[in-house]
Order: structure tokens, then C-alpha cells, then sequence
């Protein structure tokens, strides 16, 4: 049961800023690593950076614009489903026994969700290939405390 609190689309867009404010507050380190650490590990790293937020941001467009379910209200799932071939065959199986409406599998708030536990993921490995990049590259790290007494 939903409650009537900040869920309600009286909240729809206080919940829509507080999401992409999330994302601007991002940005603010992003640009600081981008113009503190070396240019090498940047232009190794930084279009890691970029799929990250781009599958955010796709996450972001499911969970506004309520696709699939607000272009095909009431579609059964089945023949959406069933034409992606063998990647949705185990999500068919509930389709055939009449289940299927996007409100069950492939809405836009499970979507939503799907990209942003994928951008998590990307994130986390992205994390470790920048540990073992410096951990693997003094030199690099030198570099960036030169810059930052620089800057200082």
C-alpha cells in the first residue's frame, strides 16, 4: 500500500529535482578529478565516467516519460516479450498464463531500476580499474599531489 506522502504526484516534480540534483552533485567531483589528476589517467578513465552517467540518464528518461506502459496501456507483455526472442523467454512463461501487462515485468519503474543497478555496477568496476591503475602507477599519483601543490 502506497502511502500519501512524498510518492504522490503531488511530489512528482520535488522528486524529479532531488533526482537529477543527485546527478549535478556528481558532476562537481567529476570535474574536480578531470582537472586534478593527470591527463593520462583522465583520458583513460573519464569516458568510463560517461557511461556511467549515460545509463543514469537513460534510467532517468524510463522513469519520466512512464514508457512503456503510458504508450501501450494495457499491452499484453506476451507478444512484446515473446518477439525479443530468447533473452525474454523465462519473462514469457508468466505471460502465458495471462499475467502479462507492463505493470508486472518491463515497466518503467523496473526499468528504471534495471539501469541504475547496471550504471551501479559500471561504477564499481570502474573503481577497481582506477585502484589497480594507480596502484600499478606511482608516477601517476606523484603527478597529481604536484598538481594539487600547485593549485594550493
Amino acid at each position: 500500500m502506497r502511502s500519501s506522502g512524498f510518492e504522490s504526484q503531488q511530489y512528482h516534480v520535488r522528486r524529479l529535482f532531488l533526482y537529477i540534483s543527485l546527478v549535478i552533485f556528481g558532476f562537481v567531483p567529476t570535474i574536480h578529478w578531470a582537472t586534478v589528476s593527470p591527463s593520462s589517467e583522465v583520458s583513460l578513465f573519464l569516458w568510463q565516467i560517461l557511461v556511467f552517467y549515460i545509463l543514469l540518464g537513460t534510467g532517468v528518461v524510463f522513469y519520466v516519460t512512464k514508457f512503456p506502459e503510458s504508450k501501450f496501456p494495457g499491452f499484453s507483455s506476451f507478444s512484446f516479450s515473446f518477439s525479443f526472442s530468447f533473452f525474454f523467454f523465462f519473462f514469457s512463461l508468466f505471460f502465458f498464463f495471462n499475467l502479462g501487462h507492463f505493470d508486472y515485468i518491463l515497466s518503467s519503474h523496473q526499468l528504471w531500476h534495471m539501469f541504475v543497478l547496471v550504471g551501479i555496477y559500471w561504477w564499481y568496476t570502474f573503481a577497481i580499474d582506477i585502484f589497480i591503475f594507480r596502484k600499478s602507477n606511482p608516477d601517476c599519483l606523484e603527478e597529481s599531489d604536484d598538481m594539487i601543490d600547485f593549485i594550493s
